[in-house]
């Protein structure tokens, strides 16, 4: 293995360690609580998305907005919300 492959082997481990000690890691900022909230509401959207593009439907049952395949998954759903509730 002392061929090409082997020194780019060895160069790429060099970049490693001289990059691995830099200023990277200081490109990252802690995120605000406000920002939280944003990216779970982006979230959540994007997963309806998903689902209704997969067949899943919404239903509105006694004032609850479920998704479910059918109507009586949908009551089922209800059901045990309004029993841990």
């Amino acid at each position: 293995m002392k061929g090409r492959a082997y020194q780019m082997l060895l160069a790429f481990a060099m970049m490693g360690a001289v990059l691995g000690n830099s200023s990277m890691g200081h490109l990252w900022k802690e995120l605000t609580q406000e920002e939280i909230e944003e990216l779970k509401v982006i979230r959540d959207a994007k997963r309806r998305e998903r689902l209704l593009k997969r067949g899943i439907k919404e239903w509105d049952i006694d004032g609850i907005r479920i998704l479910a395949l059918n109507k009586k998954n949908a009551e089922r759903k209800v059901r045990n919300l309004l029993k841990s509730a």
